[in-house]
């Protein structure tokens, strides 16, 4: 008792102290103006050369990954095969000592499109080779783990006969859920952390979903309660089903009896997606009058009540028909990162409130960020991600001639953007 007033005691003194500083729970002091006092969606030319970071070479970056380390893996491929690069946390330049000065070249006519950092820090790349869908786990050097992974070779290749990996997440018991396309219908595999279908735990017997009534999976969520949500089309529509960890329909807890949703009178595909921590699930894709973003309840049924219009947030007119919002990122605090193509001007951003209204504090004030005027109609941006320290915002596409990495600030708070929603200690 007497430790614990002693320390609260130094709280409160500390406070007093350092009226304009947060703490987090090491009592490390983070000042307030690297969150309250900044401008939000403002290119951070404390980053790389004038706030991007470009390569000499690559088609585009499919994925980004700030790992634990501060340095930036990003993920694509450069028109010859996969491609991997780490750069400085900086963007000052390549990580020299990983892979081979930097770089790890995948199979030739594959993209990466998904990565993901283990406890261990050895990386997993999804993509494809060209024809086939494909799993690589590389080692903490940058090298791919023969010993460790796939059939002695560090390679997964998909058992369904799936042609592209566009979304994979890692479950706590380290096994990987991946998703995409056999060029015809969705597909789900579960595979061991070893690198080995998951036959005894997934699907049907043999380790793999499918759901011949879909085209294309591009977003996947591994929810908390184990089971998970994956979106995409169907050729003519929007939809998102939710199977359970055993890798089965949910017709009981989702959508109209059927384990699906289907979207409001939208068009093509479900590109992005993510959910709140309060279960709520916003998807993004395209309609006939260009970036949409729809939030479903947790049992798969518009929240006409909380999103938007009737549950619906359309993009401003300069958006047409045709530009893409490939990624969507929820921010601990609530609000909502969209970023994709817009033909008219190239790379685009869009921050919401979490009710679906554009955040007039983010961008030019009025909630938008378009890239620097180097980058021109049919440069498209691809990735985003979110620093895990302060929340500043990485995106990630091409510039017509390489890859590009942007870093633009950020206002989220430092303790809300690690704990999501339930903030931390600030002093005021």
């Amino acid at each position: 008792m007497k430790k614990l007033f002693l320390g609260l005691a130094f709280i409160a003194l500390t406070s007093l102290r350092c009226p304009n500083k947060v703490f987090d729970d090491s009592s490390n002091y983070i000042p307030k103006s690297t969150h309250e006092e900044v401008t939000a969606g403002v290119l951070d030319t404390n980053f790389g050369t004038s706030g991007a970071y470009t390569t000499s070479s690559g088609t585009t970056i499919r994925a980004i990954k700030v790992l634990k380390s501060g340095n930036i893996l990003i993920v694509g491929d450069d028109g010859t095969g996969s491609r991997a690069e780490l750069v400085k946390a900086d963007g000052s330049g390549l990580v020299t000592g990983w892979a081979s000065s930097g770089i790890y070249q995948g199979a030739a006519s594959g993209t990466f499109f998904a990565v993901e950092e283990l406890a261990n820090g050895k990386i997993l790349l999804a993509g494809d080779d060209g024809s086939v869908a494909r799993v690589e786990l590389l080692d903490g050097a940058g090298a791919l783990d023969t010993a460790n992974f796939g059939g002695g070779d560090g390679i997964y290749t998909s058992a369904s006969g799936a042609t592209k990996t566009y979304a994979m997440e890692v479950l706590s018991s380290g096994k990987i859920v991946i998703a995409g396309t056999n060029g015809s219908d969705w597909y789900v595999e579960q595979i061991t952390a070893l690198g080995v279908l998951d036959t005894a735990n997934f699907g049907g017997g043999d380790g793999i979903y499918t759901s011949t009534s879909g085209e294309t999976i591009y977003a996947m969520k591994v929810l908390d309660s184990g089971k998970i949500v994956i979106a995409g089309g169907d050729g003519t529509d929007w939809r998102v089903e939710q199977i359970t960890a055993l890798g089965v329909l949910d017709t009981a807890n989702f959508g109209g009896g059927d384990g699906i949703y289907t979207g409001v009178s939208a068009t093509t595909d479900v590109r992005s997606m993510d959910v709140k921590p309060t279960g709520e699930i916003v998807i993004a894709g395209t309609s006939t009058g260009g970036w949409r973003v729809e939030q479903i309840t947790a049992l798969g049924v518009l929240d006409t009540a909380n999103f938007g219009s009737s549950g619906i947030y359309n993009s401003a007119t300069a958006i047409a028909a045709g530009d893409i919002p490939y990624s969507l990122i929820i921010q601990g605090d609530g609000n909502i990162l969209l970023g994709g193509y817009d033909a008219s001007a190239g790379w685009r951003l869009e921050r919401l409130g979490s009710g679906g209204a554009l955040d007039l504090n983010f961008g030019g004030g009025d909630g938008i960020f378009t890239s620097a005027t180097a980058l021109a109609v049919g440069d498209e941006l691809f990735a985003m991600a979110l620093h895990p320290i302060g929340g500043k915002i990485l995106l990630g596409g091409d510039d017509g001639n390489a890859w590009r990495v942007e870093q633009l600030t950020n206002n989220i708070h430092p303790l809300k953007h690690a704990m999501g929603l339930s903030g931390g200690m600030v002093s005021d």
